[in-house]
């Protein structure tokens, strides 16, 4: 129902609070880090069951020209826990200065219908 899944993001809006950049998969959010440095996250005010990053991300001091992977989500700027990996698309490999950025992350809290057709 919508007060549930309105619940559930909220739940995840206040618990993302840090993103970190990886060039390859990041298994459990350790794997492959291609910046060492968490960026804090501002996430839009929640609409229904909906939100989004409000300002974008800028990763820094990466390899000029290295691969930008996925953008991993956690609890804490060190150590926490890791919620969700969300994988890039577009140009993903840093610029020629070393930074890359991350100019959107959109959740969707939905439901679908579970029937049993046996």
């Amino acid at each position: 129902n919508t007060a549930g899944l309105a619940l559930t993001a909220a739940m995840l809006r206040a618990s993302l609070l840090y993103a970190q950049l990886h060039s390859a998969s990041a298994g459990d959010g350790t794997s492959n880090i291609a910046i060492a440095a968490r960026q804090p996250v501002t996430w839009s005010i929640i609409s229904s069951t909906e939100f989004a990053l409000l300002s974008q991300l800028e990763f820094v001091d990466g390899t000029p020209g290295g691969d930008a992977y996925s953008v991993t989500l956690w609890d804490a700027e060190t150590d926490g826990n890791c919620y969700a990996e969300c994988l890039l698309s577009g140009d993903n490999v840093f610029n020629s200065e070393g930074k890359f950025l991350v100019t959107q992350i959109d959740f969707l809290a939905t439901s679908s219908d579970l029937t049993d057709e046996s």
